[in-house]
């Protein structure tokens, strides 16, 4: 599993880093996290709150919650 910000000043921008991991392996899940924003404007990279991104700031359950489902490789209810 990778958990990665959105926003990571002076290195390989998330996004293409999220798609360099799905190249090589599509079955690691990627969760993302922002305090700036739900809204991400690149339709190759789709977010969904609880799914593949957790708003900051979030609690550490609904963390945990979104962690163990991408890792049970389920979506949410």
């Amino acid at each position: 599993l990778v958990l990665t910000d959105l926003v990571v000043p002076g290195t390989l921008q998330p996004v293409a880093m999220a798609h360099r991991i799905r190249a090589m392996r599509p079955d690691v899940p990627i969760i993302f996290m922002s305090g700036y924003s739900t809204s991400f404007d690149d339709p190759s990279l789709p977010l969904t709150e609880g799914e593949n991104f957790v708003a900051k700031p979030f609690d550490l359950r609904h963390l945990q919650d979104v962690i163990a489902r991408a890792l049970a490789g389920t979506r949410r209810p």
